[in-house]
């Protein structure tokens, strides 16, 4: 979460939302690919 932090992506004009989506997202598909590549 980036909540209470010094605004940086907000004075940034950055979607809260779609970065935590875009987030999210990625952390799936990289532990889905790790997850894969076990024995």
């Amino acid at each position: 979460e980036f909540e209470g932090g010094s605004g940086v992506l907000s004075g940034l004009g950055v979607e809260k939302d779609a970065v935590s989506a875009a987030v999210e997202a990625a952390v799936t598909e990289a532990a889905a690919a790790l997850w894969q590549q076990k024995p």
